[in-house]
């Protein structure tokens, strides 16, 4: 994940993630289409493509919740 740039995901937006669905993140860089990685609260949740403020998933990261 170190070659692809980070998005930070809303709240709503990382749990949609963990779920395997588009999930919104904050974007001031990547371009439509461009592979990112999101995280939420200093950890990776997922592995996607960057469409229209949102992240589509390849890639989920299953974490438990503290």
């Amino acid at each position: 994940m170190h070659d692809l740039p980070e998005l930070p995901a809303t709240p709503e937006g990382a749990a949609r993630l963990r779920n395997g669905n588009p999930g919104m993140v904050i974007s001031s860089t990547v371009g439509y289409g461009d592979e990112a990685w999101a995280s939420y609260l200093g950890r990776a949740v997922a592995v996607g493509i960057y469409k229209a403020g949102e992240l589509h998933p390849s890639r989920v990261f299953n974490q438990d919740t503290e």
